[in-house]
């Protein structure tokens, strides 16, 4: 990302990105008109002689309790998991694997006067995924937005982040197709 947009002139207002390696956020990807966090899905697989032997370590490592045990098995609640990989890096038996790496894409973050977080907008998105969807973003924020306007309240005054970023890619989606999964705007952002 540094490499292919550091340093652009001629942007409507300024432009943040944040980078951030975990879900802990230290980067604050939510907080940045767009932002990056790395993300991995565990997945539960015994083959190759590596049995599970219920230690719990899983368990306990887990920091959005997703993960119990069930009949001496780990059993994960999908919808609790941060996708941060901690079970995958401390199972001693390596039962737990990376499945599918990559990382989450959000936008229209901003703090100042009138404050919001960005919202997910794609997951799993592999690197070059990523850089596409930050170029085209900048694209559309420079062709759309108005002087000293920032991507959040962009999309706000298009109504949702899909209106706003497919609107200048010719009613395409701004990522590539691929493995990613983008999460379609439920809801428009509402300007506090």
């Amino acid at each position: 990302l540094d490499a292919c947009l550091y340093g652009r002139a001629g942007l409507p207002h300024k432009f943040k990105m944040g980078v951030t390696g975990c879900p802990n956020a230290c980067a604050k990807p939510q907080e940045n008109d767009l932002g990056f966090m790395a993300v991995m899905e565990p997945i539960f697989d015994e083959s190759d002689g590596h049995e599970c032997t219920a230690c719990s370590l899983c368990v306990d490592l887990c920091p959005g309790k997703a993960i119990r045990l069930v009949d001496g098995k780990p059993v994960i609640d999908r919808s609790k998991c941060f996708h941060d990989g901690r079970c995958v890096l401390n199972c001693p038996t390596g039962s737990w694997r990376a499945g599918r790496q990559g990382w989450n894409a959000y936008v229209g973050g901003k703090w100042g006067r009138q404050p919001q977080l960005g919202v997910l907008f794609a997951e799993f998105l592999a690197e070059d995924e990523a850089v596409a969807l930050a170029e085209r973003t900048l694209a559309a924020y420079c062709r759309l937005a108005n002087r000293g306007e920032r991507l959040g309240s962009l999309i706000n005054r298009y109504g949702s982040v899909d209106i706003a970023l497919s609107h200048y890619n010719g009613g395409s989606r701004v990522g590539k197709p691929g493995s990613a999964k983008v999460i379609p705007a439920t809801q428009p952002y509402v300007d506090a």
